[in-house]
């Protein structure tokens, strides 16, 4: 386990329990306010209903590494030819679709999509919006 110290990012872990055990688990961001032996008094991020200081046990923080300098990385453009996963979210089902690219439609006054086929020499193809793919393979 990474050494937590103030000032750092954290996720903090916490539970709902029940006669049966565990029933769900909640996380949460966090920054570190003050470390001791066992816990640490931490913040939430974003603030929210509760802005001030809480006690954790350091057991339940996992330490955040922020790369100074890929914190300016953009998201990788697929092009044509690039194997893409699309997930997107519809009537309270999450939808995924694996395909290759065959056109990046950008018309205006339209939201920028993708036409892709299924699988090499598939006639299936599906449409995603931009926003919901990324780069698998190029």
């Amino acid at each position: 386990m990474q050494k937590i110290k103030k000032g750092d990012t954290v996720v903090v872990c916490g539970t709902t329990l029940n006669k049966s055990g565990v029933k769900s688990i909640h996380r949460g961001l966090a920054k570190v306010v003050e470390v001791g032996k066992y816990d640490a008094f931490v913040v939430q991020i974003p603030k929210g209903e509760y802005t001030r200081p809480y006690r954790i046990p350091l057991a339940r923080c996992q330490k955040i590494n922020l790369q100074e300098d890929n914190l300016l990385d953009d998201i990788a453009e697929p092009k044509i030819g690039d194997l893409v996963i699309s997930v997107s979210y519809h009537f309270g089902k999450i939808e995924q679709n694996i395909g290759t690219v065959k056109e990046i439609v950008n018309k205006p006054g339209e939201l920028k999509h993708v036409v892709c086929s299924h699988s090499l020499g598939s006639t299936k193809e599906f449409k995603a919006a931009y926003n919901t793919i990324i780069v698998l393979e190029n």
